[in-house]
Formats: structure tokens, C-alpha cells, sequence
């Protein structure tokens, strides 16, 4: 999946690290996650800085699986983060690091495929530093 961002992340001079140390299964409807992970690793590129560094961590617990995408961004303040998590849209464009389009109706629908597939979404983020986004999945037993 990671493949897929390579050109954008290179227009951008972003670097894309992914960190495993096994094989990993989830109970999860393959195209929303899929759809979720796509969203997040474009986000992530989108509000980068050029010569930014996203990394893609995926681990595991006896029970659960964590995807963790973090970048090196602009960041997010709490109130926008609350809004996410919320599961609410903005009216508001914003902009990415290379003036792209973003309206947040894409983190909508990862929220909501989340939760569809018995997972959490949780996001950490501080303005100017970057964020990170963890999507905590159910282990196949």
C-alpha cells in the first residue's frame, strides 16, 4: 500500500519508513481499511513539510493490533482534533504544505470505518510539530 505514495511523497522530498517486526492479522473489512489507511498516509503527506519524514509503525498486543502513522507536519490544534474524534465535518478548506485542498470529510469516513470494524481512532497532535494518528484494530484470534 505504502508503493502507492511514493511519487507524492518524492514531489514533496518526504521520506515514508515503515516499522514492523512480524506478520500481522486483523479482523477487518479489507476495502475500509484499505480506504482508511490510504486516507491517513495521504493526509500525512499533504501536511508535511518538504524534506518531512512520515513513519508507519504497525505492533501488536495480545488482543489488538495499532497502526500508528506519524508525520512531521503542521499539526493540529485540540479543538480541530476534538472535532475529528467527534466524528463531525468542517465547512472550512484547509490547505496543505503544498497549497492542496483539505475539507476533513475524509477523516469522517476513516472514524467511521473504524468503529465499523470494532476499532478506535485516536490522534495525538500539537501545532507545528506534527501528528500522529493510531488506529487500534481487533487481533484474529
Amino acid at each position: 500500500m505504502v508503493k502507492l505514495f511514493y511519487s507524492q511523497a518524492k514531489r514533496k522530498s518526504i521520506s515514508l519508513k515503515v516499522y514492523n517486526d512480524k506478520s500481522i492479522t486483523v479482523f477487518a473489512d479489507k476495502n475500509q481499511l484499505d480506504i482508511a489507511l490510504r486516507n491517513r498516509v495521504s493526509n500525512a503527506i499533504k501536511f508535511s513539510n518538504p524534506r518531512g519524514e512520515i513513519s508507519i509503525f504497525l505492533g501488536c498486543t495480545e488482543d489488538a493490533t495499532e497502526i500508528k502513522i506519524s508525520d512531521s507536519g503542521v499539526g493540529m490544534n485540540q479543538k480541530q482534533v476534538d472535532t475529528i474524534l467527534a466524528g463531525k465535518g468542517s465547512a472550512e478548506i484547509t490547505r496543505g504544505t503544498d497549497n492542496e485542498k483539505g475539507t476533513g470529510l475524509g477523516l469522517i469516513i476513516v472514524n467511521d470505518y473504524v468503529k465499523n470494524n470494532n476499532g478506535t481512532l485516536s490522534v495525538h497532535s500539537k501545532e507545528g510539530e506534527g501528528t500522529t494518528f493510531t488506529i487500534t484494530m481487533p487481533m484474529q484470534n
